[in-house]
């Protein structure tokens, strides 16, 4: 673990190897129905292929870009 991780981990509780892939893929997909109408499959795929376009200006679009980061 880097100090920086450690850092991170003292802060939140939580590090980067604790995330659940699946969990966070499911509540992923809860967070772009709720907040853009569209599935976590179909965000992660618009943000692959850099088509996100206005979902970007929606409330909660950070709440569920915060979400997909854990997946890259």
């Amino acid at each position: 673990m880097t100090s920086l991780d450690a850092a991170a981990e003292t802060q939140t509780g939580v590090t980067v190897g604790d995330v659940d892939v699946a969990v966070a893929r499911a509540n992923l997909d809860k967070l772009a129905k709720r907040f853009l109408s569209i599935s976590g499959a179909e965000f992660l795929k618009r943000r692959k292929n850099r088509e996100l376009g206005e979902v970007e200006r929606l409330p909660g679009f950070t709440r569920v870009l915060a979400v997909a980061t854990l997946l890259d």
